[in-house]
């Protein structure tokens, strides 16, 4: 068990390092655009999937510290 929670923890750590990547370039595109740009709903839904799967990572986090013996 240890060793899976090792796993779960080091797949959030890089999966986190991706999704700083991401949202940080989808907050950069938010930026450039207005609220009714063609464009605005697509970037929006990035940034909001993005948040849901930081969560995802925190539950990963919260696992693999239970894991280790």
């Amino acid at each position: 068990m240890q060793a899976i929670g090792q796993l779960a923890g080091g797949v959030a750590h890089v999966f986190n390092n991706l999704l700083t990547v991401i949202s940080g370039h989808c907050d950069l595109m938010l930026l450039r655009h207005d609220l009714g740009d063609k464009d605005y709903a697509d970037l929006m839904q990035v940034h909001q999937s993005s948040n849901r799967a930081a969560g995802l990572v925190s539950q990963l986090l919260v696992f693999s510290r239970k894991q280790t013996l």
